[in-house]
């Protein structure tokens, strides 16, 4: 599914507790407890949306050893965690808590606001991570937004702007982590202009 409005209802749980067997057997490479991505018929970002209602749960755990699961993940979309909401992140008993998690990943002009509780378990891991742009899994390098399949719609409608993410941690939002080397809110222009001055937003009232 891309280009859509996620709802997860009050009361609501998804869960995603897989191990290596288990990515293999779907062909992915990561744990993803809800993920969302635009499409090339996009003209904003607020086509694609992932939205927690308050008592509704998203549960991501890699069972194994491995990279750390992801609660959240939001490509040219808006992400919203409303108040009673949780995004639990490597945080069951089945095995320990692995590193370089994210309880929520938005690139390319993605917005974030977290009015719920984001947890996060494992050292190096991060409660909510925005990047300028989206990460090629093959190179490990950013992807030019011009090479993205809804570029040419998003300029012709003069939709939101590329190269900006936007994270706000409202008044009744939480950030839990506990291990060494973690970090609450992460945001970085790793633009692949070298004359780029970073275009992103942190707000945390």
């Amino acid at each position: 599914v891309q280009r859509a409005k996620m709802n997860l209802g009050a009361g609501k749980t998804v869960t995603a507790h897989l191990n290596s067997s288990d990515l293999t057997a779907i062909k992915e490479s990561a744990v993803i407890g809800l993920a969302m991505n635009s499409s090339k018929l996009a003209a904003s970002n607020t086509e694609t949306q992932i939205n927690l209602a308050g008592g509704s749960t998203v549960s991501a755990d890699r069972t194994d050893a491995g990279t750390g699961a992801v609660g959240l993940f939001i490509n040219y979309g808006q992400a919203n965690i409303n108040s009673g909401a949780k995004v639990e992140v490597e945080r069951t008993a089945i095995n320990a808590a692995n590193s370089n998690a994210v309880g929520v990943y938005a690139v390319n002009g993605s917005d974030v606001v977290n009015d719920g509780s984001i947890s996060v378990g494992g050292d190096s891991s991060i409660g909510v991570l925005g990047l300028s742009y989206r990460i090629d899994s093959k190179t490990g390098l950013a992807i030019n937004p011009a090479d993205e399949t809804y570029y040419s719609n998003v300029i012709t409608n003069n939709g939101t702007k590329f190269g900006t993410v936007n994270v706000e941690n409202g008044a009744t939002g939480k950030i839990t982590m506990d291990n060494d080397g973690a970090v609450g809110i992460f945001v970085k222009n790793n633009s692949i202009d070298k004359n780029s001055f970073g275009n992103y937003v942190v707000t945390n009232p």
